[in-house]
This record gives structure tokens, C-alpha cells and sequence, in this order.
């Protein structure tokens, strides 16, 4: 080992000097008045509006549409907001009827257990943005197993992926030489 370049170490100590925080010129803390002025100005603000993704938004967009569409089709067509609001572990056929609609819709193209998981994330999303509580994990987990048990036996739904064709050793060959 070397020795220390003494050049070297003050160039290294004038820099990380030049790096550190210039101290705070009001090192006093604040003043009651100061604090209730925070605290009043805090208190009046709007609150901030919810950091969503663009894909959060159209799930929230799409599910309303599904939802509207399952109260129109209840008999006592209910005002679709405050049914939203409904969901609840005590209300828990609401998602089962939600989901049987899902399958029986007109033009439903639900293939997949996937696809249901989809739509059931929709479906709490829609319930959070209307009331801003989450929905709860016990009535998730038991739309899940009504989706598992339940809708994909009756309607034939996949619950592997689909096949992808891969390309084999002779075709690997043919595409080789030819390209």
C-alpha cells in the first residue's frame, strides 16, 4: 500500500465540504401562532386527488359498465351507486348473482378463470372508488372460490393457459437455412 496523497485528501475535504447542507438560517423552532397558521391552512385544503394509473381508470370505467348493466337486469333496479356500496361478507350473494350475470350476458367472451378474476378486480375497484374502503377479504376470497368451485365446472372455463406453438428442433432447422 501507498501512502495518502496529501493533495489528494484536502481536494477530497474541500469537496465533501462544498456537498454538505448549508445550515438552516431560522434554527429557532416555530411559534404557536406559526403552527395553528400550518395547521389551519392544512385543514382547508382540498384533498389530493387519488394517484390511479391509466389502467386503474379504465378498469374503474369498465366495471361501471358491468355494474350498470347488472342492476338494469335486477328485478327491482336498484340505483347502481348506492348498490355498489352494498357489498358486503352479510351481502354476499350480490357477487354471486354478479358473477352468474358475467356468464350469461349476451355476447360474453369469459373463457378463462382469468378472465373472471378480472372482472371481480373490476368490480372492487368500482366498490373503493364509491365508498374508499377496500372491500373485505373474506368476501374476496369467497367470490374467488365460487369462481373456482362453482363457475368454471358449469361453464367449461380453462384454468391453464393456453397452448402457445413453439417452434420445434425441425422447424427451428427449416426457418435457419431458409432465412
Amino acid at each position: 500500500m501507498g501512502t495518502l496523497d496529501p493533495a489528494l485528501a484536502d481536494r477530497v475535504r474541500a469537496r465533501l465540504a462544498e456537498l454538505q447542507p448549508p445550515e438552516s438560517e431560522n434554527p429557532l423552532p416555530l411559534t404557536a401562532e406559526e403552527l395553528q397558521h400550518f395547521v389551519d391552512r392544512g385543514n382547508s385544503r382540498r384533498p389530493l386527488p387519488p394517484n390511479h394509473s391509466d389502467n386503474t381508470k379504465v378498469n374503474v370505467v369498465e366495471g361501471e359498465d358491468q355494474w350498470i348493466g347488472f342492476c338494469a337486469s335486477l328485478p327491482a333496479k336498484p340505483e347502481w351507486k348506492t348498490h355498489v356500496q352494498t357489498l358486503s361478507w352479510e351481502n354476499r350473494g350480490l357477487v354471486d348473482a354478479f358473477l352468474r350475470y358475467l356468464m350469461r350476458r349476451e355476447k360474453s367472451r369469459i373463457r378463462s378463470l382469468g378472465a373472471v378474476r378480472v372482472y371481480l378486480r373490476q368490480l372492487w375497484q368500482l366498490h373503493r372508488k364509491y365508498t374508499g374502503n377496500h372491500l373485505s377479504k373474506q368476501l374476496r376470497d369467497h367470490a374467488l372460490s365460487v369462481a373456482k368451485l362453482e363457475i368454471v365446472p358449469k361453464f367449461g372455463l380453462r384454468v391453464e393457459p393456453k397452448r402457445k406453438n413453439h417452434l420445434g428442433p425441425g422447424g427451428f432447422t427449416y426457418l435457419a437455412h431458409f432465412r
